[in-house]
This record gives structure tokens, sequence and C-alpha cells, in this order.
């Protein structure tokens, strides 16, 4: 996971998808994992600025 300090610039496109904020997640069980998923796109919020 990374996830930049609030208020921290947003990097260009040249720096790469993954530049600005990234979380990864594995877990064998598909049903687990997609609800972890849905909480984190419930709660996690990105602001470009």
């Amino acid at each position: 996971m990374h996830l930049p300090a609030p208020g921290t610039a947003t990097q260009l496109v040249e720096a790469g998808y993954i530049a600005n904020a990234w979380i990864r997640l594995k877990h064998p069980d598909y049903d687990e994992l997609r609800g972890t998923l849905d909480v984190i796109g419930r709660t996690v919020k990105v602001r470009a600025r």
C-alpha cells in the first residue's frame, strides 16, 4: 500500500500509473477478497490536485 500524506501534490502522468496511490491485496478466498475490496472502495478517498 502507498497512500501519500494529505496535501501531497499529485505526480505527473509520466511518473506512471501507480506513482500517486495504490493498494494491493491477495487472498486465497475470492469472496473474502471481494468483500475487502468493497470496504476499501467505500472508505478510501483519493483526490487529485
